[in-house]
């Protein structure tokens, strides 16, 4: 999955450098300065992600409170020993929805 999500943010890229009109240019056209500059830049890549997923968590808290919520009530179902008809499913999945959605 994580192949396929590369390959569409890779094609979403070239779509848009071809739209705007930027060439491509692989390692060997940019000059010393550049390069160190990105190789110096990439060591921090990991403490700047770990930044953003932090900043996007707290922004995103409610959100992530209902997503942990809503897998609660399905693993209620799951593991419910009741046999459960399917009309009981599809009311279950609707009342999820119009709580959360």
């Amino acid at each position: 999955m994580r192949d396929r999500i590369s390959d569409i943010t890779d094609v979403g890229k070239r779509i848009l450098r071809n739209l705007s009109g930027i060439e491509e240019r692989s390692l060997e056209d940019l000059d010393e300065k550049t390069l160190t500059f990105a190789k110096e830049l990439s060591k921090y890549q990991l403490e700047f992600l770990i930044a953003v997923k932090s900043m996007l968590t707290i922004m995103n808290k409610k959100y992530l409170k209902s997503c942990f919520d809503i897998e609660e009530e399905y693993g209620k179902v799951a593991y419910d020993t009741n046999k459960k008809s399917m009309k009981e499913f599809d009311e279950f999945i609707k009342s999820i929805y119009n709580r959360y959605i």
